[in-house]
């Protein structure tokens, strides 16, 4: 009977997701582009053109720092998808439970905007 093992490891995997969410007992973000919320996020001292993870938020939303003329300093908010978070460390959205979200402010100050520098080589 196939069926019973697909269904076996489906109920697994299920089962691994809810567990993996309650054990790290933190909320799994579900933030959307209808209400991103306000944080504590502010780009001062930030690398201009850097992608900052947003703890505030459990990493979901990340923050780009860009100087616009005639305005300063502006904060442009994105979203990862449900179900991932940004991963500050690899600058992308990973999956939930595989982001270290508490660490990312350790990585603020990191050189690996270097990708993000015209000349970087």
């Amino acid at each position: 009977m196939p069926g019973v093992g697909v269904l076996f490891f489906v109920a697994v995997g299920i089962a691994q997701t809810w567990a993996q969410q309650y054990l790290n007992n933190r909320p799994f973000p579900t933030y959307s582009l209808e209400n991103m919320p306000e944080t504590t996020f502010s780009c001062r001292d930030k690398i201009l053109g850097g992608y900052y993870a947003d703890p505030d938020t459990q990493c979901q939303m990340f923050h780009i720092c860009v100087k616009v003329a005639g305005v300063g300093v502006q904060d442009f908010r994105f979203l990862c998808p449900n179900g991932t978070a940004f991963d500050q460390d690899h600058q992308i959205c990973a999956e939930w439970e595989d982001v270290d979200c508490d660490a990312s402010t350790l990585y603020y100050s990191s050189d690996n905007f270097d990708l993000y520098r015209i000349g970087s080589g």
